[in-house]
């Protein structure tokens, strides 16, 4: 669990002072402890758990696959009384992701807006976790049940345990509830106490002698969260009681840190609170309790513990942030210094002084005065002081020293931070430009590295060169924009081996070297010395190297052990980008961390707008959630600053997938800048996730390495924010391939198939099932998937079901219903063209377009769908529009209707002013979400609009969504990881802000944006669209279910990708299958011909089913003749529809020169053709494989028609 989400949800508890110094401790309701052997407490294994016992007080299940849960029996309690819960686990389900439904009297129904996230340690061992359920703005009124998912589920199962589950009016810091028996949770009976053990929810034990006490387990405690111990237990001999601790820097008991309490020794329990807070002791990281339960030496007397409870304390001013407001700090120069501090206790603060020490070199502009901060609100109150300092004319490491003295207690809380003032940077006209790659020292001895367009200076400070500072420009008669600082001097957090305590090592300026000086690659080095480490063999070293006209620098950073001595390594953070420090600083149009955010101007990373806390925390993510390993910041003025790397790089001996961190703007450190940085050890091997130090740190053994490489990105000329997925493109080095796949595409064809033939069909309504588990409703979209698969394989079984599937709907529905979209993720009409129903199926394609054009606003953009809840009713968003304007253009063409065709247009135009592709999936997605199905639709309507119109800013547009669609898809994979490459998350955000999908890829978003690139790749060749819809499309199949079963040729809604295991529900496969069709060469979409202009009265539209093999025009004469040439399989039915034509009093239609019967029954008849005004309706039996049509009055000169 993160910092941040460590202090925001476990800290914030009351505890009421009972009179005579005792306690009463959270009030708790709805306990279940599982007392009784055989007795769930009326908890059920409701989905994928079994089997399903309790005994020795412990509920214990296992998990058997996708999506475990359980539900509690009926509660009754209040939401604002009962805030918390408390749950004590144990898990080996492999996965960190817990969550807990919860049901109201008014909301009695459980849904993913009612839920709480809470990260799981599945290590096998017991752990409390304490949830604030208040989180969830819905947590209100009365609670009426449970649900437990204990994990996210998967075919590898695991083993669940939980030892109580209990609502709390607050939650203690840390507490033993000794539930299970025979766990007495890490106590021991040190002295004159007899072995401890647990029973019917005590812990027991008697005296043996005099002095009795005993010793809680290791813990790690920071003494000022905590404000007292709550004892309840009962004694039968004594008057006094005493507690002891021990520190991690006072490791020794002794009486200095102990207190007493009295007690009553009548046999009954007593609740005891022992207040700690304020004793001159009671200080730094706490490692064990000591309890001496009485005075008495009363052999033989019992002692009995229902509970042992650390409370929070009610006076603690936490901090959060403290130093200065930039990085690089010049000589003689005037900065701030920001605190921010937070009151993690359980009472307001009426009164914090904050003062700050500087040592010699810095000054404070004006009188050394400190800070006074009034009324600090508990449970995370937050306040913050600014000091203006000067530096001084030293440069060189300097200290700042912050103490915050509360009322009755001085020096509450201090902390120190470094600060590195430097000589000033060179004025930037002073470095000579070049127009190509060169390597030099200044005349101010700064090492500088520079290409015609990008620019790095290493500052020449006493001992060496660093920090350095970054500079950009767009041509070579552009000047210089500087892009930030690259913080080369961060600490190093290390252990020497056999300390119990990381210490922080600076990192001084060292020597510099020109590696290469030529005009196509220059390189450098520098090596920083670790300070009071260097004698010992810990060295550093950074290389950067750079191209001609490269608008990157490359980077090697290494920190390597020698001889002497091993060491444990906490953070190694050599990369860090402090962007836009001194130029821009915390502005920007946008920025992008791939999978993980897409900022515009004026956000904040890691904030709630996407996801609720405590999940909205992800400065530091697991780096399965890094979809292209990448971050940036696109600036105002057009400059796009960035890293990028390689997530598979051995950065270690066996040891892969670097950690980063973005904070945009600063507010890690609360800096005018924004943070961007890559750091060793890795997460979540070393690093626990929105942590950036190692809680396990990496043994760095004599004679060996770690090496972090990175990509600088300094571009002045960038397309846009996405141009970061086109650098990190470049560093790779091509667009990866899929990872294979050992089957044919008819084999894939196949497995599909047997969804639609059995997993998913309903025999007795002849009905599909969208997914697992849903209900049956009528799908003509599936039959046509089913039609095309008996075309492509000769399937007689496909052809069967399909046409069993039409004929059932044609009778017993009313005409039309084969135009429905049921269960279809990709609008489109084929089924029409393919088995009939033409007449109440065109109907019905006006009507549709008719209804759009109603619903559209005056500006062409669209009202919102979805839940309430997750919408601004008056809002405008590229998702609520994008998909209505594709059906309204393509309908506006296929039926060549000039007022579908305005307002498409008119849509088309609104959505330009959409940069971020959001709230296609508003109703359980929040609008605000960036979401890769907003990014697909766009790209289809754009690409109907370009077919429509000619117009190349359609076409441009179509680009622009196809690349906002890149950040969503994985472009890497850890070995073995199938499913990860060209995997697409589909949102950046949460279900109704709780429910996750960072890190969790849903394909079937992903495959409807393969199958818009695939729509793209038609008519634009500047990336490679068709790779990266196959690939999409290989990663759906290794996620599909392939083997015989009860879900057969289905594919999950989800894969976790951290996990690596699928997520139910299971789709049906269109999406596979139109995408497959396309890998075939076979465009499963309409086809269209457009002749003459599309906004021309005398033009006409001809659509033939999509299998048609070509379509193209013979000749044309506007208002007189159509003459194309089709081809298709022969013995297959082509149904043409021609829109705008009128046909002439002495028209008709010819086949190969021959004259077709005109019909009155267009679907009855076996050929023919007919008028349904304003259209013709032609029906032709391929009986060669290429025919040509005519349609009106023949030109004269033609003397063969027969019948004219």
């Amino acid at each position: 669990m993160s910092l941040f989400t460590h202090r925001l949800s476990i800290f914030l508890a009351l505890c009421l002072i009972a009179a005579g110094g005792q306690c009463a401790i959270p009030s708790e309701t709805s306990r279940f402890d599982f007392s009784t052997n055989g007795n769930a407490q009326g908890w059920a294994p409701t989905h994928s758990l079994s089997p399903f016992s309790v005994s020795g007080g412990v509920l214990t299940t296992q998990i058997t696959d996708n999506d475990p849960y359980m539900t509690s029996p009926v509660v009754s309690f209040s939401a604002s009384t009962y805030r918390y819960l408390s749950l004590r686990m144990k898990s080996t389900a492999g996965d960190r992701n817990g969550e807990i439904f919860f049901a109201t009297s008014s909301k009695p129904t459980i849904d993913a807006k009612k839920s709480v996230v809470f990260e799981v340690i599945a290590d096998g061992q017991w752990h409390t976790y304490t949830i604030d359920m208040s989180v969830n703005s819905k947590w209100t009124g009365t609670i009426t049940r449970y649900r437990l998912d204990p994990a996210s589920g998967g075919p590898n199962g695991g083993t669940i345990q939980i030892d109580n589950f209990v609502s709390l009016s607050a939650p203690p810091a840390l507490m033993w509830d000794f539930g299970v028996n025979g766990d007495v949770e890490g106590w021991t009976a040190i002295h004159s106490l007899a072995p401890l053990s647990t029973g019917g929810g005590l812990l027991q034990t008697s005296l043996t002698g005099v002095d009795p006490y005993m010793h809680s387990p290791q813990i790690s405690l920071n003494a000022l969260s905590v404000g007292s111990i709550a004892v309840n237990m009962r004694v039968h001999a004594g008057n006094l009681a005493q507690v002891f601790w021990i520190t991690s820097d006072d490791p020794v008991w002794n009486e200095t840190k102990s207190k007493t309490f009295p007690m009553t020794a009548d046999g009954s329990l007593h609740p005891y609170e022992v207040v700690l807070e304020g004793h001159p002791s009671w200080k730094g990281t706490v490692t064990r309790m000591r309890i001496d339960p009485t005075d008495s030496s009363s052999i033989g007397s019992q002692v009995r513990f229902d509970s042992i409870w650390l409370l929070p304390s009610r006076n603690h001013l936490a901090i959060e942030s403290f130093g200065p407001d930039r990085t690089l700090i010049p000589k003689n120069s005037s900065f701030a210094i920001h605190a921010r501090v937070k009151n993690m206790g359980t009472a307001t603060i009426p009164m914090a002084t904050l003062s700050i020490e500087l040592s010699p070199g810095m000054a404070l502009s004006g009188a050394l005065r400190p800070a006074s901060l009034e009324n600090i609100p508990n449970e995370g109150g937050e306040a913050a002081a600014t000091w203006n300092v000067s530096a001084g004319t030293s440069a060189g490491i300097h200290t700042a020293t912050l103490t915050i003295d509360l009322i009755g207690n001085p020096a509450h809380n201090r902390m120190s931070q470094r600060i590195f003032i430097s000589n000033p940077a060179p004025a930037v006209e002073s470095i000579p430009s070049t127009s190509h790659a060169t390597a030099f020292f200044d005349a101010g001895g700064n090492l500088v590295l520079q290409s015609a367009f990008a620019r790095l200076v290493a500052l020449a400070n006493p001992g060496g060169h660093s920090p350095v500072m970054l500079y950009a420009r767009t041509t070579l008669e552009s000047p210089w924009k500087l892009a930030g600082v690259l913080a080369t001097l961060e600490p190093l957090t290390l252990k020497q081996m056999g300390q119990s305590n990381p210490v922080l090592a600076d990192v001084l300026p060292g020597s510099a070297s020109i590696l290469m000086d030529q005009p196509d690659l220059s390189s450098i080095r520098l090596s920083p010395q670790v300070s009071g480490f260097s004698d010992a063999g810990l060295s550093c070293q950074l290389d950067f190297s750079i191209t001609r006209e490269g608008r990157t620098i490359d980077c090697t950073a290494r920190l390597g052990a020698g001889n002497q001595q091993d060491f444990q390594i906490c953070r190694f953070a050599p990369l860090t980008f402090k962007v836009g420090e001194g130029s821009f600083g915390s502005q920007q149009k946008q920025a992008l961390f791939p999978g993980v955010e897409w900022l515009v101007s004026g956000e904040v990373s890691s904030s709630t707008l996407d996801i609720a806390a405590p999940g909205n925390i992800r400065f530091a993510p697991d780096p399965h959630w890094i979809t292209v390993p990448s971050m940036g910041v696109f600036s105002n003025d057009g400059l796009l600053c960035g890293l990028a790397w390689e997530a598979t790089q051995e950065w270690a001996p066996g040891k892969i997938m670097p950690a980063a961190a973005f904070a945009s703007p600063n507010f890690l450190e609360n800096q005018n800048n924004h943070y961007l940085s890559l750091f060793l050890p890795s997460i979540p091997d070393h690093v626990l996730p929105n942590q950036l130090t190692a809680s396990l740190p990496y043994d760095l053994l004599k004679n060996s390495w770690m090496d972090l490489e990175a990509r600088i990105i300094l571009d002045a000329a960038p397309k846009d924010t996405i141009s970061l997925v086109d650098h990190w493109l470049d560093l790779h080095g091509h667009q990866p391939a899929a990872y294979p796949i050992n089957q044919s595409l008819e084999k894939s064809i196949e497995i599909s198939r047997q969804a639609l033939l059995t997993t998913l069909w309903g025999s007795e309504t002849r009905c599909w099932q969208h997914a697992t588990g849903f209900a049956c409703s009528p799908t003509p979209g599936l039959a046509y998937l089913l039609w095309l698969d008996y075309l492509e394989t000769g399937s007689t079984a496909a052809r069967d079901r399909a046409l069993d599937a039409v004929t059932y709907y044609r009778a017993n529905n009313s005409p039309g219903i084969l135009s429905s979209q049921t269960n279809m993720h990709i609008f489109g009409w084929q089924a029409p063209f393919v088995f009939g129903d033409w007449h109440g199926s065109i109907d019905s394609m006006v009507s549709y377009g008719v209804g759009l054009s109603l619903q559209m606003r005056s500006d062409g953009s669209y009202p919102p769908f979805g839940d309430a809840s997750l919408v601004d009713p008056n809002g405008r968003e590229l998702g609520w529009t994008a998909r209505r304007a594709y059906s309204l253009v393509s309908l506006g063409r296929q039926l060549k209707r000039s007022d579908f065709l305005t307002n498409g247009k008119k849509s088309l135009d609104h959505m330009k002013t959409f940069s971020v592709p959001r709230a296609a999936q508003t109703w359980e997605i929040p609008q605000h979400t960036p979401d890769i199905l907003a990014a697909a639709q766009a790209v289809e309507a754009y690409v109907a609009g370009y077919e429509a119109f000619q117009r190349l800013d359609y076409l441009y547009a179509a680009i622009y969504w196809a690349r906002a669609g890149l950040p969503f898809v994985w472009f890497w994979n850890p070995p073995e990881w199938v499913t990860m490459r060209y995997g697409s998350v589909p949102v950046f955000g949460a279900t109704f802000y709780t429910g996750s999908w960072f890190g969790r890829a849903v394909q079937w978003n992903g495959l409807v944006y393969a199958h818009a690139l695939n729509m793209l790749a038609e008519h634009d060749s500047s990336y490679p669209w068709k790779q990266i819809a196959d690939g999409i499309t290989v990663s759906a199949l290794h996620q599909q279910v392939a083997e015989p079963g009860p879900l057969s040729g289905t594919y999950p809604d989800g894969w976790n990708m951290v996990g690596n295991y699928p997520q139910p529900v299971y789709i049906n496969p269109e999406n596979i299958l139109k995408n497959i069709f396309y890998m075939e060469g076979r465009n499963p979409n309409l086809t269209t011909l457009q002749m003459g202009s599309p906004n021309a009265s005398d033009s006409g539209t001809v659509l033939a089913t999509s299998r048609c093999d070509h379509l193209g025009t013979a000749q044309f004469i506007p208002r007189q003749f159509v003459s194309i040439e089709i081809s298709n399989p022969i013995g297959e039915t082509s149904r043409i529809l021609v829109a705008g034509f009128v046909m002439p009093a002495a028209g008709g239609v010819w086949v190969d020169g021959i004259p077709l019967e005109q019909v009155n029954d267009i679907d009855a008849a076996s050929q023919g053709w007919r008028k349904k005004n304003p259209y013709i309706l032609i029906r032709v039996p391929q009986s060669q494989a290429s025919h040509t049509i005519s349609i009106g009055v023949p030109p004269a000169a033609v003397g063969h028609w027969q019948d004219y």
